[in-house]
C-alpha cells in the first residue's frame, strides 16, 4: 500500500523534529498559538514522540488547527499518542474526534490521515462496547430525542468507568471483532414515555418522562430497564417551551446514565 503524500510530509518532519521529552509538553503546547503554521505542524509533530501524559491534550486541540499540514500532522500523533496508556476520558474524546474528521473534514488527505489513526488497536483489550441507540420519541417533540441522545452520551463518556461507546473503525463492531479484543459489549436504548406541556402559574410546567434499557449486543436482549422524569417551569413562548423542554431531557437522561445505566452495565459484567 502506498504512502500517502501527507503520510511522507509526516515522515520528513518527524526526522527533523526535536523529540519532546517529559514535561515539555507544555511549552510546545504553546507554540501551537503560533501564527505560523510552520512552527504549529514542528510542534505538534514534537508532541506525538512526547512520553509527558499531556501532550495527547495539546495534540487534541491542533486537530481543530486551521491549516490542513497541521491538522494530518495531530491526526498522525494522536495516532502514536492512542497507543499509550491515557486517560480514558480524553482517550474517548479524541477518537470521536478523528471519527468525525475521516468523513467531515474539507481536505482529502487529512480524512485519509484520521481514518489510518483510527483502528482497533486503539480499543483496549477487554474493554467495554456501549452501543447506543437513538432515543425514540413517538409523537413527542421531534427535538427532544437528539437532546437526550446527547446528555447519555456525555454522562457515558465523562464517568471514566472503561465504557466505550466509540469502535475505532467508526461502524458498529460485529461479534468477531468483540471477540477479537475480548471486548464486551452491551447496549443501551430507550424512549421518551411521556411529554406534556401545560399551563401553570405564570407560564407553562413541562413534564417530561424518559424508560430506559440496557441489553445484550450485538444480539439484543433487554436485561435491565430503567426510567425516570421531572417537571420544569417556563414561560409561554414556543421557543421558552422548547428550551425548557430540552433541559428536562436532558436532565433526566444524565441522572439515569449516572446513577441508573452505568451501574446497571457494572452489575451485568459481573
Amino acid at each position: 500500500m502506498g504512502i500517502s503524500k501527507i503520510a511522507k510530509l509526516v515522515v520528513f518532519f518527524l526526522m527533523v523534529s526535536v523529540s519532546a521529552s517529559a514535561g515539555k509538553a507544555a511549552r510546545l503546547g504553546k507554540k501551537l498559538k503560533s501564527e505560523d503554521a510552520r512552527i504549529r505542524l514542528s510542534a505538534v509533530l514534537a508532541l506525538g514522540n512526547s512520553s509527558d501524559k499531556a501532550a495527547l491534550r495539546y495534540v487534541a486541540s491542533a486537530l481543530s488547527d486551521s491549516d490542513a499540514k497541521v491538522r494530518a500532522a495531530a491526526a498522525a500523533s494522536a495516532e502514536r499518542l492512542l497507543r499509550r496508556k491515557q486517560s480514558k476520558k480524553l482517550k474517548s474524546k479524541v477518537i470521536a474526534t478523528l471519527k468525525k474528521m475521516s468523513t467531515s473534514d474539507p481536505d482529502r488527505m487529512v480524512r485519509k490521515q484520521a481514518k489510518a489513526a483510527i483502528t482497533e488497536k486503539h480499543f483496549p483489550k477487554g474493554g467495554t462496547y456501549i452501543h447506543l441507540t437513538k432515543i425514540a420519541t413517538n409523537s413527542w417533540p421531534h427535538y427532544v430525542g437528539p437532546a437526550a441522545d446527547q446528555s447519555l452520551r456525555k454522562a457515558l463518556i465523562e464517568s471514566g468507568r472503561g465504557l466505550y461507546p466509540d469502535w475505532p473503525t467508526g461502524k458498529a463492531p460485529s461479534k468477531k471483532q468483540l471477540q477479537k479484543l475480548n471486548a464486551k459489549a452491551y447496549a443501551i436504548g430507550g424512549g421518551v414515555s411521556g411529554y406534556s406541556a401545560e399551563p401553570g402559574g405564570i407560564g407553562t410546567v413541562i413534564t417530561c418522562n424518559l424508560s430506559m434499557h440496557i441489553a445484550t449486543y450485538p444480539k439484543m436482549s433487554i436485561k435491565a430497564t430503567a426510567s425516570g422524569g421531572g417537571s420544569v417551569e417556563a414561560g409561554s413562548s414556543e421557543s421558552e417551551i422548547k428550551q425548557a423542554s430540552i433541559e428536562c431531557v436532558e436532565a433526566i437522561a444524565t441522572h439515569l446514565m449516572k446513577n441508573k445505566l452505568i451501574p446497571g452495565v457494572g452489575v451485568l459484567s459481573q
